[in-house]
This record gives structure tokens, sequence and C-alpha cells, in this order.
């Protein structure tokens, strides 16, 4: 793009006497910054989402116990009312479509991206391993 804009502004150079097509160079310069400019936004960074969605208390069928899945460094609470895991230190847990950790089950919950999630809940659904947990082992919920 910028060697077709640098031809039509300096047009084709003549052997002869080395200078360009009569355009003077100043004006060329100011055309072709114009158009590398052009498709820049003058805008600040998008804007970033945070959920206005806060969790509500965690209610546990007794006592909060977790649950290993097995070969796996992931606890999940099946006697949780909504999908919570552990791993490494950190409490997950899914509210309302959005992620949300905490240091401890009391909280702060703070909104929790994708990325920042253990790599197995990364691609699956919230509720996935609680459908899918051995059913020898599943209480009732």
């Amino acid at each position: 793009m910028v060697r077709i804009l640098w031809r039509f502004v300096f047009g084709v150079k003549r052997k002869s006497s080395g200078m360009l097509s009569g355009i003077p160079f100043s004006a060329a310069l100011s055309v072709l910054t114009f158009f590398l400019v052009l498709g820049c936004s003058t805008e600040g960074p998008a804007p970033i989402s945070v959920s206005k969605v806060t969790p509500t208390t965690l209610r546990f069928d007794g006592d909060p116990v977790p649950t290993l899945i097995p070969t796996t460094n992931l606890y999940l609470f099946l006697n949780s009312d909504r999908p919570l895991y552990f791993s490494d230190g950190q409490y997950f847990q899914s509210y309302k479509g959005h992620w949300f950790s905490s240091n401890g089950l009391e909280g702060p919950w703070m909104p929790c991206e994708v990325m920042d999630l253990p790599d197995l809940l990364r691609s699956v659904p919230p509720e996935y391993y609680y459908d899918n947990f051995p059913s020898q082992l599943k209480k009732d919920r």
C-alpha cells in the first residue's frame, strides 16, 4: 500500500533530471502521512468489561467438604448450591455465567477471567464435573 501511494504521490522518477514529478516533497510527505494515519483511531483503548454481578453467599448442605476429582489436583464441593472448586490455594465459583475467585470461602469474591482458571475448568461448562463425577462417590445434591 505504501509503495502504491509513494508512486502515486511522487510519480515515476525521470532519469535525466532526478527530480520528482513536480510535487514538492513536503506536500507529498503530508499526503503520505495522511494516508498512513487514516486508519488509525484516536480513541482510547477499548473499555474493560467488568461484571456488575456479585455472587450471593454460598450455601452448603452440611459442612463444606471438598472432594478430589480422581487423577487431578482439582477439588469440588458437591454439597454447595452452585459450582464451587478449589485448586492451588484458590476457590473458584460460577455464578450467573461469570467466574469468581477467592482465597477463602467467605470471600471477598473477585471477577475471574477464564485464563486465570485451573486448566481443567477452562474448556468445560461450570457444571461439567458435577454432572460427570463418578456416581459411586457422588452424594445427593
